[in-house]
Parts: C-alpha cells; structure tokens; sequence
C-alpha cells in the first residue's frame, strides 16, 4: 500500500514538473535555435499565423520576429505576435519575450512554465502568472492587460 502511494505522489508531482534544463537553453541559444523557438510558440498557438519580418536592431542588441495571421495585410496590430530576442556580438541570444494575446500565448506558458494555468489564474493569481526557480535563478511572469499579454524573462543577461 505504501508503495502505491508513493508511486502514486511521483507520477502526480512529475505532470506538474518543469523541464529546467530546456527553459535554461532559452538563455543561450545561436539564431537558428532562436528561430525554431519562435515557430515552436506560433506553433503552440493552435492558429494560422504566417511569418511577416524579422527587426534586427543591432544598435539594441535586439532580434524581433514578427507573425500575423495567415491572409492578414493590414497593419500588424493586436492580432500580430511579436518574439523577442536579445543577444551579443558573439552570436549568442536569449529569449527575451513574446506578445500576443494571452489566449496565444497561454499554451507555451502551460508547457513551458506552469501546466495547470489558466487564463482567468493568471489574472488572479499570483502563482500561475510567475514561474520562479530559486535554484536556477530562472524568472519569467506574463504581464497581461486587455490587449496584448507578454511573457517576458527576467533570468538576468548573457553569460559572456
């Protein structure tokens, strides 16, 4: 008997388990990597969104790519998402952020960060909009408001 609810309390604790080492890679990644994380959260969208342009803004040491629902040619507006990129002269870059409406965004933040989250906990509630791990040092929150949501990391800059 114990030994089933020991298996029990493992099997319950690992569907709630983050995968550290892949949210750290988000911290140290080369463009191509960076790419294929931006497709993997339009991908988690469920929609039809298309890849519009990429801003590289050397100056700012900032990579943004831009997605807009499929057969949309109007101005990028509220619908459009934006994935956001710092990085340095060594070509090394780190997920800096991403935009959209929270319904967007909240299957990657599911996968990612917090399984259990949903759109109404992540307004309330203080522990489903804020992923922390006092041992890695990782830090992301979605910052939402009636427009555009964001994910946005707070992990700290690039190791050199």
């Amino acid at each position: 008997m114990k030994k089933i609810i020991l298996l029990l309390l493992i099997i319950g604790s690992s569907s709630y388990a983050q995968d550290i080492e892949y949210i750290k890679s988000l911290n140290t990644m080369d463009s191509i990597t960076a790419s294929k994380f931006a497709k993997k959260i339009i991908h988690n969208t469920g929609e039809a969104y298309e890849f519009s342009r990429t801003y590289l803004n050397p100056a700012k040491n900032v990579c943004n790519y831009v997605y807009r629902p499929k057969g949309f040619k109007g101005f990028c507006d509220d619908n459009c998402i934006t994935i956001s990129f710092a990085f340095n002269p060594e070509g090394n870059y780190y997920f800096s952020s991403a935009n959209a409406k929270l319904e967007y965004l909240l299957p990657t933040w599911k996968e990612l960060f917090i399984p259990h989250a949903t759109l109404q906990s992540i307004v309330e509630d203080y522990k489903h909009f804020r992923f922390r791990d006092k041992t890695s040092g990782l830090n992301y929150m979605v910052h939402t408001n009636d427009y555009q949501s964001e994910i946005k990391n707070y992990t700290g800059q690039l190791n050199n």
